[in-house]
């Protein structure tokens, strides 16, 4: 195997400890050092030493009194106009300390005992923000103060607007300081705050209502395919956990319900269609988090009748999400329902089980639940909406011979030319390439139907057609679907637009193509959306050409792309491992390793960038090991923590970064504990050194780690 250092300016070496002198070498070399000096700030010197003199006064046990009188002391001597503070790690932490050391003397039973009135810790966040020191962690624990300690539910809200004016309200990151994205965690925490502030506001109103639209105003959040930034799942947590309420039953009873007011108008703002008031699928079928489904199963237990759809797109959704033993669990409450009587299939076809065994439930559960009735009672027939949940069903089986069968032989030829649903269908399951007849006769049906029919959305065969064209490099057909799309709506579809740049990648080079890339790369809102178009690309073509040509494009253009350039790249070091090509995978992350190196200025975004690169080689690594029971790849595995593991050992001591962005993500480490608790024991003497290194880090940082609770048993891991 080629290992990725080999030929690069990193070093040569495969072993671990030469692997990491090397890497430290490269990471103390001052042309790829992050630069964390600005020449408008003034130099760190006096950002450690307030730093220190918080740290040395709480060790001296001083009152926040005399702790806050020293800082301002500090301060007024050494600034001078036109300076700021460097906002340091250091201090970060020594302002966060000095807040909890407020907080603790503003106590009553403490105050008592003072003869000084102590600054409270919203008087000292005032103080922070006026020097433009303040960070997003001290304003979480000061709106965590006014809530539990104060009930000062209106003066939440006014930090909230202080915060928006300092930092970015859906990242959190400094407006007027270059210092990374800080963590959602914190962000996440914040939101609930002022969430439970808004509906603190109610209580005190008395009468009011809470609403998700005005909350969603108040907290600027964005919608993700229908799923809202608010973090409901938190808030409840913090409100009947008591991690934030005080401890008063009345209160938390009070903050219960109106919560389920909220969640309520969160619900019914998403799953009923504004225009034509009846339920829309579309919220839940793009649902990714499997607690809103369930909160939805409970909130709508008694409201079947209200819309009596809803249970079925409940059954879907969750099957989407690997849960189809509790959407049969749902489907077992409701057994009269047709429609969930045809969700009932598709769940079937995703249960843990070969194939054939699925197939043969699937048939079982036809001729029981569908026709057989049909033939005890002549008031029951077979509707289009059977046929084509069970053709979508033997679809997710992988037996294309049976769906073929099931089409030509089951369903009546009337139903086939008169309902557009059962043809889209059809389309969407066949393998287009297979056959170029089926390929064009997939084309004439959206000419003919696209955009003509209000009933039957068909922008997923649009652009699975369109890919296939793409494939079939027949232009002609691809162009003539474009061009009876709708550019408006589908410009916001991500599959899409991943169609029309696998065009680009796919067409001879022509005079003046490469400026439709930059076009593409300059309209579209690279901020945050680009990189899940590349994602989209990825899974809808198997060409290495066609991704190759992406990288050369994607590496030339780091600086529009910004902070999405890594997102991209990781998504392309997963497509080469699905794809059998973990060499590529390997040249590419040494390419982007260097590059976040040379390019990136904050110290903490080179650590994100690294770990998220990590990640990525992690995750391939322990699927090849996984799928293919081949040990050597610890090794692999190896050589990618000591990358990570040496980088933020180097650059903390560069620039401290909170320790929790500096050890292995959680999905990096359940990864290599699933793979470890497969490998049977069954390694050699190196691997096994390996084994216990990864084990002993893990122990060492488990606090930070929520593992798989078979594996932590497998493992012995307490």
């Amino acid at each position: 195997m080629k290992h990725f250092f080999a030929s690069s300016s990193i070093g040569s070496a495969v072993t671990t400890t030469k692997t990491t002198t090397l890497l430290f070498k490269r990471l103390q070399s001052t042309t790829t050092l992050p630069n964390t000096t600005n020449n408008a700030t003034k130099p760190p010197g006096l950002s450690i030493r307030l730093a220190n003199l918080i740290e040395n006064n709480l060790k001296e046990n001083k009152s926040s009194s005399e702790i806050f009188n020293n800082l301002n002391t500090e301060v007024d001597a050494n600034m001078r106009p036109g300076y700021k503070i460097y906002k340091s790690a250091p201090l970060t932490q020594a302002l966060k300390n000095l807040l909890k050391k407020s907080e603790n003397d503003s106590k009553i039973e403490n105050i008592q005992n003072s003869s000084i009135l102590p600054p409270s810790p919203y008087e000292i966040l005032t103080k922070l923000i006026n020097l433009d020191i303040a960070s997003p962690v001290h304003f979480e624990l000061v709106m965590a103060d006014l809530l539990k300690n104060h009930h000062s539910y209106k003066d939440v809200l006014s930090l909230w607007v202080l915060f928006i004016q300092n930092f970015d309200a859906t990242s959190g990151s400094s407006r007027t300081l270059s210092g990374g994205k800080r963590s959602s965690f914190t962000l996440n925490n914040i939101r609930s705050y002022v969430a439970i502030a808004y509906l603190g506001t109610c209580i005190e109103n008395n009468s009011s209502t809470p609403s998700y639209e005005i909350l969603s105003k108040i907290l600027q959040v964005s919608e993700n395919n229908g799923s809202s930034d608010i973090p409901f799942a938190l808030i409840h947590r913090f409100i009947v956990n008591d991690a934030v309420i005080v401890n008063d039953p009345n209160l938390v009873e009070q903050f219960t319900s109106l919560f389920q007011e909220l969640y309520n108008s969160y619900i019914e703002s998403h799953i009923v269609n504004k225009n034509t008031g009846k339920f829309d699928a579309s919220f839940l079928s793009n649902s990714n988090r499997v607690s809103d489904l369930r909160q939805i199963i409970e909130l709508y237990n008694d409201k079947i009748n209200k819309y009596p759809q809803i249970y079925q797109s409940l059954m879907v959704a969750l099957t989407d999400l690997n849960y189809a033993p509790e959407a049969i669990k749902l489907y077992n409450n409701h057994k009269d329902s047709k429609d969930c009587k045809r969700a009932l299939l598709y769940a079937v076809s995703e249960l843990n089980a070969p194939n054939k065994v699925k197939y043969d439930r699937l048939q079982a559960l036809w001729n029981t639940l569908f026709v057989l009735p049909t033939t005890k009672d002549s008031g029951n027939v077979l509707e289009a909406e059977d046929y084509k949940w069970m053709l979508k069903s033997l679809y997710k089986c992988k037996n294309f011979k049976n769906f073929n069968n099931f089409w030509f032989n089951d369903v009546p030829k009337d139903f086939k030319d008169k309902y557009i649903s059962l043809q889209a269908v059809y389309y969407e399951c066949t393998p287009l390439y297979s056959d170029p007849k089926v390929l064009t006769n997939a084309v004439s049906f959206l000419k003919k139907n696209f955009n003509k029919n209000t009933e039957q959305d068909l922008t997923s065969l649009l652009v699975k057609v369109l890919n296939e064209l793409l494939v079939a490099k027949d232009f002609i057909n691809y162009d003539s679907l474009i061009a009876i799309s709708n550019p408006i709506l589908l410009n916001k579809n991500y599959d899409f637009l991943a169609s029309k740049l696998h065009s680009y990648l796919v067409r001879d080079q022509k005079s003046g193509s490469k400026i439709e890339i930059e076009d593409l790369l300059l309209k579209f809102p690279l901020e945050e959306n680009f990189y899940k178009v590349v994602e989209s690309l990825t899974k809808v073509t198997q060409d290495p050409k066609v991704i190759e040509k992406l990288v050369s494009i994607i590496m030339s253009h780091k600086l529009e792309l910004k902070s999405q350039y890594q997102e991209i790249i990781a998504t392309i070091i997963k497509f080469y491992f699905r794809n059998n090509s973990f060499e590529k995978s390997e040249d590419i992350f040494k390419e982007s390793f260097q590059q976040i190196l040379a390019h990136d200025k904050s110290t903490r975004r080179v650590v994100e960038d690294i770990r998220l690169l990590v990640d990525s080689m992690i995750s391939g690594f322990t699927e090849k090991l996984i799928s293919t029971k081949d040990n050597s790849f610890f090794n692999k595995l190896n050589v990618y923590f000591e990358v990570f593991n040496a980088s933020a050992i180097k650059l903390n001591e560069i620039s401290r970064v909170p320790l929790m962005e500096t050890i292995l993500s959680n999905r990096a480490m359940n990864r290599l504990i699933h793979a470890i608790a497969l490998s049977n024991g069954k390694l050699t003497e190196s691997e096994s050194q390996i084994v216990d290194k990864f084990l002993l880090y893990y122990e060492k940082h488990k606090k930070f780690y929520r593992i798989n609770v078979k594996d932590s048993i497998k493992l012995n891991l307490n």
